[in-house]
């Protein structure tokens, strides 16, 4: 019931699933399966620390995990890159930020050099994940000739996994371009929390957030139903994971630590 809603431009009726027809998604939210439903509890593609967040935000705390990890095995990291720049809409209207690009390479970078293969990029903007795949293609590809690297969209990215996934929020403080993106906002029962999701879970190993933390959290305080934003609690969860590791790990943490 969490996965994208159907595609449709004017027919609002079009974007409902059956699971909200039903009503199914009401009651997994709410922590209960309907009667309607037989839900499939257990998942196994992801690290827990991934999985139990997600169950916890999106399926009421009904999802259960039939992978285990060995005590200590961390997957949830945060790069902050506050202060390294903003972004701007480019030719064809979608959002690109050429900071954040050079940090996601770096990263992708940093994850190849520790033996990782298996690595996906995602962004909400379908004209930043082409940059980075361009760069990826471009100063990384032959250097690394058996690496399944994509870069894409979340609907792109919709039933598909890698070991490590990085996800590029993409903006950031600009003078040209300010707020977060709309499809971002929305309570825990919107397309938003749907696509926060989708995005989390399509890692096995490693999941990578490249956030300007500061700027994301003051921007979105200035909303009126901030606190009920997804995207913020989705936020606060994985601060909490990432920043909890040890009293050593600082806010710039990364697969490479």
């Amino acid at each position: 019931p969490m996965q994208l809603s159907p595609v449709a431009k004017k027919a609002q009726e079009l974007k409902m699933s059956v699971f909200d027809v039903l009503g199914v998604s009401e009651s997994f939210r709410n922590g209960e399966i309907h009667p309607k439903a037989a839900m499939l509890d257990t998942q196994f593609r992801c690290h827990p620390e991934i999985a139990s967040l997600t169950s916890e935000l999106f399926y009421g705390g009904l999802l259960q995990n039939g992978r285990k990890e060995t005590a200590g095995a961390k997957a949830m990291f945060i790069k902050n890159t506050h202060g390294t720049g903003g972004n701007f809409k480019s030719d064809n209207g979608s959002f690109v930020n050429e900071r954040h690009q050079r940090v996601v390479l770096e990263q992708v970078k940093l994850a190849l050099q520790k033996g990782q293969r298996e690595i996906g990029v995602i962004s909400p903007f379908r004209a930043q994940a082409e940059a980075i795949q361009s760069l990826f293609n471009l100063e990384l590809a032959e250097l690394y000739p058996d690496a399944k690297f994509k870069a894409a969209t979340i609907h792109s990215f919709q039933g598909q996994e890698k070991d490590v996934v990085i996800f590029d929020f993409t903006f950031g403080y600009s003078l040209r371009a300010n707020g977060l993106p709309q499809m971002l906002l929305g309570d825990i029962a919107s397309e938003a929390a749907k696509l926060l999701n989708v995005a989390t879970t399509r890692a096995r190993d490693f999941f990578v957030l490249v956030c300007d933390l500061q700027y994301t959290h003051k921007v979105a305080e200035a909303l009126p139903n901030y606190e009920d934003q997804a995207v913020i609690k989705w936020l606060k969860g994985i601060e909490k994971i990432a920043f909890a590791k040890n009293e050593e790990v600082n806010e710039n943490t990364n697969i490479a630590a």
